[in-house]
């Protein structure tokens, strides 16, 4: 798996035996994100080094050791290579309430409307909800603001909620458990009729 958001710098340790003392320990990453800590225990037997790995990616850490005599390398039986993979960017993810036909003051139909990407996971897993109440992509849903709330009912195969207030929630997780949320609402138009009454009003009026 990766490490993810919160879980980086990762932090490790490399350690070397070796009968002609150890006086030098080195580690190297393919993506240039290591930093290594003082040699602890130089010119004994064993010697051990802290390392710190960051940035996002697969990093391939290799590490050597040299000897009192000279020897560098890895002997026999050790385990001198690494793969880590980090990801900490969470997904991008946008979301709105797309108006479908005429929407007055209180009340309208809406596409939900919301896209997760990531530049490294493909495998996304996005859920969206209205006030709590699941909704899927491209799903059309009546909205009416009313003081009471009542919500996830159907209508002519049309899901109605009536809310004071509305809130379109998106949420995209990648496989490394970065979370993105996004937020929408939405927007209301005015009562049509009651507008083309006063227009048609005042041009009474200016006759």
């Amino acid at each position: 798996g990766f490490f993810k958001a919160g879980q980086t710098p990762v932090l490790g340790n490399v350690r070397a035996t070796d009968p002609s003392n150890v006086t030098a320990i080195v580690c190297s990453d393919n993506l240039n994100g290591l930093a290594s800590g003082a040699l602890v225990g130089a010119v004994t037997g064993t010697a051990s080094q802290s390392l710190s790995l960051s940035g996002d990616g697969i990093h391939r850490i290799r590490c050597s050791a040299t000897d009192g005599a000279g020897n560098s390398g890895a002997g026999p039986g050790s385990t001198d290579t690494a793969i880590v993979k980090i990801d900490t960017t969470p997904p991008r993810v946008t979301a709105s309430l797309v108006p479908v036909g005429e929407v007055d003051e209180k009340e309208g139909r809406f596409r939900v409307s919301f896209q997760c990407s990531d530049a490294r996971d493909l495998n996304l897993k996005s859920t969206a909800e209205i006030n709590g109440v699941t909704v899927t992509n491209g799903q059309i849903v009546e909205l009416k603001l009313e003081r009471e709330t009542q919500g996830g009912e159907w209508e002519h195969r049309v899901l109605t909620i009536e809310a004071p207030s509305f809130l379109l929630t998106a949420t995209c997780t990648d496989q490394s458990g970065n979370v993105s949320v996004a937020t929408a609402r939405p927007i209301f138009g005015r009562d049509h009729d009651r507008y083309r009454d006063r227009d048609h009003d005042r041009r009474d009026f200016d006759r």
